[in-house]
C-alpha cells in the first residue's frame, strides 16, 4: 500500500510544465519525511506498474487526509516563502501512523 500511496501524494502534487510543483520538490517537502525512503527508491515506486498495484485499497480516511496534507502543504508554500513544512509534517506522519493501525 505504500507504493499506491506514495503515487497518490505525487499525483496531488504535481502539475506538468511547474516547476514548483515537480516530483523531487514533492519527495523533498512530503514523501522524504513521511516515509523516510530514499529518491531512488521515490523514482522507482513513480515506475512502479499500474496494473500490479490494480488490487490495491487506499482506506477513504487516509485518501482524504493525505490529499487535505497535500493541498494545505501546496497553499501554503504559495502563499508564503518563509514556509516550514516540519509542523505539518509532524502532524501528518502521526495521523498516518493512527490511520494504519486501524
Amino acid at each position: 500500500m505504500r507504493i499506491a500511496l506514495i503515487r497518490y501524494v505525487d499525483a496531488l502534487f504535481y502539475e506538468a510544465g511547474d516547476m514548483r510543483w515537480c516530483h523531487k520538490r514533492c519527495y523533498k517537502l512530503l514523501v522524504r519525511d513521511l516515509w523516510d525512503i530514499s529518491e531512488n527508491t521515490f523514482r522507482l515506486y513513480l515506475r512502479y506498474p499500474s496494473e500490479r498495484l490494480a488490487g490495491v485499497e487506499i482506506p477513504p480516511r487516509l485518501r482524504y487526509l493525505v490529499r487535505f496534507y497535500v493541498l494545505l502543504t501546496k497553499r501554503e508554500l504559495a502563499m508564503s516563502n518563509a514556509y516550514d513544512p516540519a509542523v505539518l509534517s509532524r502532524i501528518a506522519k502521526v495521523a498516518l501512523e493512527d490511520c494504519s493501525r486501524s
